[in-house]
């Protein structure tokens, strides 16, 4: 039962990938430079999803004091976030990978978008 999930995702991996080859070869378009472009969406959309989550993390914490309470009376991780220094230690290791992820998905959109040398 335990394996069902990872079926489930090999499974679609698949799928993609040959809807993916089919949409290509029906727009004549080089298969590895999607490949690239859906790499890069994706560094671009998990990168901004970084830069926000702090943002909503805190809102939800501070959201009830009693959910604030449970949350920093709990196990070792999840105490240290009524401390002010592990929130902005937090966010801003959030923030930082978040912008390199953005960083990396533009370096290869441009990369892919650059013509080829002659």
């Amino acid at each position: 039962m335990m394996h069902v999930p990872l079926l489930v995702m090999t499974a679609l991996l698949i799928v993609g990938g040959a809807i993916v080859k089919w949409y290509g070869k029906a727009m004549h378009w080089d298969i590895s430079l999607m490949w690239l472009d859906l790499v890069s969406s994706g560094l671009l959309g998990f990168g901004i999803t970084l830069i926000l989550l702090p943002f909503f993390l805190f809102t939800w914490l501070m959201g009830s004091y009693e959910r604030y309470i449970w949350i920093i009376s709990g196990p070792k991780p999840f105490s240290m976030f009524g401390s002010g220094p592990f929130q902005l230690a937090a966010t801003t290791l959030l923030v930082l990978t978040g912008y390199g992820l953005i960083a990396l998905g533009l370096a290869i959109r441009l990369r892919i978008l650059r013509p080829p040398h002659s």
